[in-house]
């Protein structure tokens, strides 16, 4: 093919445009043409402005459709491809059905699978449902998600609720955009409201994601209003009946998967405690105006179970800490200046009014605990060996058992570095269940408190998956500092203990 003239490539006699796509798919070994059509978008471009493209619109289709096509070429390279056929306007009747041939090929990658799902999602092409399906779960970039949610409002099916409801509960904050098409689309599939829809999911015994659902309404309806809306259900389910019967004892509602996992799991396992736990803490709320949290639930079970453990009032639990946390600094208790950590309040005189009585328990506990000579000797041990461990660090959780508080180590399945605790499945399953979670910084011997104490990541960490900590701090002259936090961001320092010989 030589000199500067017009290519005409395309179909030859009774052959449509697919079928010629398709043909030249088939024929492998083709030497590439002497020219070729633009294969990028900057190419596309520059052969617009330059007024230097031989090739019709139609043609440059039809080659980049084989480039989107071939499993040969680079993931980037088909995606690039795929862009350039979307900025032509590709004729659906004959690109459409050729395109969808990537998604039934098990071998295509992610992106360019995602690419191409997009497209035809954008185009409206109606064979897409199980494709939908499969890629709702892995739904991450703005504009894709977008462009299959819109083809599932236009194409709703009652097969992909489910994938729906979990994709609208991984979104921290959906748009709001996204979040009028989560609601529309389940009002497609259910035929009834977003609400009663995701209520009627919770109370079906059929599979359904009702981790995600219990977050999406906690997330959206007040929680005075899914509270009646849950008890007014007539129970099917065995996550509906625990729920009804936390919110008429306790007045608590879940608001996440694992609350409801562990209220349920309480409601199957722990029903005949349930009723000495409602009356303390019901007792707690008439005393001190508490209000019933899951996270409380080992705490309450435990001391109601425990004859030794007295029904001590707010103002003593708060005199004993206090007192407990002056003699460790060598003063009398609320006679000490507040003290600062990194800007941070860290005072538990400044800080007892804001703090519940389970907090105050906890704290009590926790010091009786760090008191005892052999915990802190194991404490001292879990410290060496945590330093010999250079790729995590070392955490576990602080459980009630044979009346006082106790430390269990859980060694970390992902390894990511000697700053960090990322706590094992099983130790996360339990965390709902135990007083609270406990970190190691014991990497090295620090010579003050300035930086101790919890991370900003693992105040974060405590707000979002409602569970108490506590951290344990290595210092010079073979101190150990115990710092302890809530949910609501309080941290209080309890002081220095010696880890002793």
């Amino acid at each position: 093919m030589g000199g500067r003239r017009q290519r005409s490539i395309g179909p030859v006699g009774p052959l449509s445009a697919l079928a010629w796509v398709l043909a030249v798919l088939a024929a492998a070994g083709c030497a590439p043409l002497p020219a070729r059509p633009a294969q990028t978008m900057s190419e596309l471009e520059w052969q617009h402005r330059e007024g230097k493209q031989e090739f019709t619109a139609h043609m440059i289709v039809l080659h980049n459709v084989r480039r989107v096509l071939s499993a040969d070429l680079p993931a980037s390279d088909r995606v690039e491809s795929l862009r350039v056929v979307e900025q032509l306007n590709a004729p659906k009747a004959e690109i459409y059905p050729a395109l969808a041939r990537v998604l039934a090929e098990p071998g295509t990658p992610q992106p360019v699978r995602h690419a191409v799902l997009g497209f035809l999602a954008r185009k409206r092409y109606p064979a897409l449902a199980d494709h939908v399906a499969a890629a709702l779960p892995h739904a991450r970039d703005g504009a894709f998600r977008a462009a299959i949610l819109e083809w599932l409002l236009a194409n709703p099916s009652p097969s992909v609720l489910s994938d729906v409801v979990k994709l609208w509960a991984a979104e921290d904050r959906p748009s709001d955009a996204d979040e009028a098409r989560y609601r529309r689309i389940v009002e497609k599939v259910s035929g009834t409201g977003w609400e009663r829809a995701l209520l009627s999911g919770l109370n079906s015994t059929g599979p359904f994601p009702r981790g995600s659902a219990i977050e999406v309404l906690a997330a959206r309806v007040p929680a005075d209003q899914l509270q009646r809306d849950l008890v007014a259900l007539s129970a099917r389910s065995h996550d509906i009946r625990a729920m009804q019967y936390f919110a008429d004892r306790f007045g608590f509602v879940p608001a996440t998967r694992r609350e409801l996992f562990a209220v349920a799991k309480a409601y199957e396992t722990q029903r005949r405690i349930l009723i000495a736990v409602a009356e303390r803490a019901n007792r707690w709320q008439r005393e001190s105006e508490y209000r019933f949290n899951i996270r409380d639930l080992h705490l309450i079970a435990s001391l109601a179970a425990d004859p030794q453990r007295g029904a001590m009032s707010r103002r003593l639990l708060q005199r004993e800490v206090a007192a407990a946390i002056a003699a460790r600094r060598g003063g009398a208790a609320g006679r000490t200046k507040p003290r600062l950590r990194g800007g941070r309040l860290v005072d538990f005189d400044a800080q007892k009014a804001a703090l519940t009585v389970a907090d105050l328990w906890n704290l009590l506990l926790i010091d009786e605990m760090l008191r005892q000579q052999w915990i802190r000797v194991a404490i001292r041990k879990t410290a060496q060996d945590d330093r010999a461990d250079t790729r995590t660090q070392w955490g576990g959780l602080i459980v009630y058992r044979n009346g006082r508080a106790e430390a269990e180590v859980h060694p970390a399945t992902e390894r990511r570095g000697d700053e960090q605790f990322i706590p094992p499945p099983a130790m996360r399953a339990r965390a709902l269940n135990a007083l609270a979670t406990f970190v190691g910084h014991f990497r090295r011997d620090l010579l003050s408190t300035a930086s101790a104490g919890p991370t900003d990541a693992e105040l974060a960490a405590a707000k979002r998956q409602n569970a108490y900590g506590v951290v344990l701090t290595t210092l010079v002259r073979g101190r150990l500092n115990a710092t302890y936090y809530n949910p609501d961001g309080i941290v209080i320092d309890l002081g220095h203990y010696s880890l002793g010989d």
